[in-house]
Parts: structure tokens; C-alpha cells; sequence
């Protein structure tokens, strides 16, 4: 459910295909390593049959939808079966945002919903996951010995950073740490290395 906009942003179907795979590779690693058989596509509105399935009366009502059987279902595994099928549905999302800025937020926010329900979560539990979902997960690639420390922004979930330190002992992982915790102020105990520990590639979790 929305407000719907008069004055919506309408864009280019690659452009929004292109924000719906960033979406989707922003999902924590851990996520992201379970999802299977599982394709993700864009259309512009449901079909009669998808709005029946969803219980929802209006095409501009429903944002996403998955098709599938679960991940926690008895037997998914046993082969023989089409790919689950989660659909984004481009027209429905514009007509709730106003800027591209809300429109990246809740074509994430729509991925999210819909791949929980490829794990096996209900709305009642999916609902309270993401009301806890404040965690962040961000990508960094780290210089170190750089003779500065310095923290620059390239997307959303993609930061360079400088670091003085040397890759000697876990020295440049905390002065990472130390910047990371500056920049999004948040307490180092809340910031946790969680891949890259040795190379120039790292993810971080962000505990808010």
C-alpha cells in the first residue's frame, strides 16, 4: 500500500530493470548465497490472474509478487520444477514515488518483501522482519598505506577507502573500522568485518 502521486516518476524500463538487479545485489551476501531457482522480473502491471492470487482488487495496488513454492516447503527439492518467479511491477512503484530517489527505496524495499517470501515467511513475519531490518551491509574497497585517510562514496552501498595504516596485523581493518564509524556515526562495536579480511575487497555490516 501507497500514497499515490500525481505528479509520479515515470523512467525508462532498462533504466528501472537496471535499479531492480542493484536491488537485488545489495541484499546481504548471506541472502543472496541461499536464494535459488528463483528469477526476478519487471512488467508494468499484474495480469487478472496474478491480482487473483494476490487478493488484491487494483493492478496499481501491488508493487511485487512472488510465484513459487517456498524454500521451506517439503519437496522443493526433489527437481523437476519451474524456477519460482518474482515480479516487479514498474508502473504500480511509480505511482508512488515522486523522485528517483523514493523510487530506488522502495523498489528495494519490494525485493526485499517478495524474496522473504521465496524463504517461507508470511506477511505477519516478514512485516516484523523488516521493521527490524536496519542492519546495513556495505562494500569497500580499502587502500591502504596511503598516506591519508580518506572515505569516498561511489553508490549507494560502495565506498573507497584511504587509510594511512599499513595491511599489517589487522592495522588497516581497523583503521577502516575507526573511518566507517566517523562517517556513519555509529559506535566501533557496531561495525563488523564480515568478508575481505585480507584483501583489497571488503563487507562490512553496520549495525545501527
Amino acid at each position: 500500500m501507497c500514497n499515490r502521486f500525481k505528479n509520479k516518476l515515470i523512467m525508462e524500463r532498462d533504466e528501472f530493470e537496471k535499479l531492480t538487479e542493484q536491488a537485488v545485489l545489495e541484499l546481504p551476501i548471506h541472502i543472496r548465497e541461499k536464494m535459488n531457482n528463483v528469477e526476478i522480473l519487471v512488467e508494468d502491471e499484474p495480469s487478472q490472474e496474478q491480482l487473483r492470487k494476490s487478493k488484491i482488487s487494483s493492478r496499481h495496488l501491488l508493487l511485487g509478487l512472488y510465484e513459487g513454492v517456498p524454500q521451506n516447503v517439503w519437496g522443493r527439492g526433489f527437481g523437476n520444477m519451474l524456477p519460482d518467479k518474482i515480479t516487479i511491477f514498474q508502473k504500480a512503484i511509480e505511482s508512488c514515488t515522486n523522485s528517483k530517489e523514493e523510487l530506488v527505496r522502495l523498489i528495494k524495499d519490494t525485493v526485499w518483501h517478495e524474496i522473504g517470501h521465496h524463504f517461507g515467511f508470511n506477511e505477519r513475519e516478514i512485516r516484523l522482519l523488516e521493521k527490524k531490518r536496519n542492519d546495513r551491509f556495505i562494500k569497500v574497497k580499502a587502500y591502504p598505506s596511503a598516506g591519508k585517510n580518506e572515505i569516498i562514496k561511489k553508490s549507494e552501498n560502495n565506498f573507497e577507502v584511504w587509510i594511512k595504516a599499513k595491511p599489517i596485523q589487522g592495522q588497516a581493518n581497523r583503521a577502516i573500522i575507526s573511518i566507517l564509524s566517523d562517517y556513519f556515526n555509529v559506535p566501533i562495536e557496531n561495525i563488523k568485518l564480515i568478508n575481505g579480511f585480507k584483501q583489497r575487497n571488503k563487507v562490512f555490516e553496520i549495525k545501527k
